[in-house]
């Protein structure tokens, strides 16, 4: 029984230590930013430039494993973008996912839905 009241005792007593602690610990001040700096002062004025293009390099992008480079036969999103800045679309489509033309100067599909006339535009360039 005298084991167990002086274990009871030395617990509390822990516990007392420990909030005392964790209390102390809590308490520290904050400190004001603005009080720190004088009250006229400003922050000193840094000019930054504007990145310069560099001729050469290595850009990198982030895609899935190609399982073709055909963009008319990939079907993952990843590959798709970067396929695209590769290969310009024809068509494209807008936040409603209608077709816009891109490449092209009109789209007009036959009212079956079936087909479509696309006109390209003047003075581009097929190539293979």
């Amino acid at each position: 029984m005298k084991e167990m009241k002086f274990g009871i005792k030395k617990a509390k007593a822990t516990a007392i230590v420990l909030l005392c602690t964790a209390s102390l610990t809590a308490c520290g001040g904050q400190t004001n930013i603005n009080e720190e700096l004088p009250k006229n002062s400003q922050a000193p004025v840094v000019e930054v430039q504007p990145p310069s293009p560099i001729a050469g390099g290595t850009l990198k992008l982030s895609m899935r494993y190609p399982l073709t480079l055909n963009p008319l036969l990939n079907e993952d999103a990843t590959v798709d973008g970067v396929l695209k800045l590769v290969f310009e679309p024809l068509v494209a489509l807008n936040e409603q996912q209608k077709p816009t033309p891109n490449l092209a100067s009109s789209v007009n599909f036959a009212s079956d839905g079936l087909s479509a006339v696309i006109t390209i535009k003047d003075g581009l360039k097929w190539s293979d």
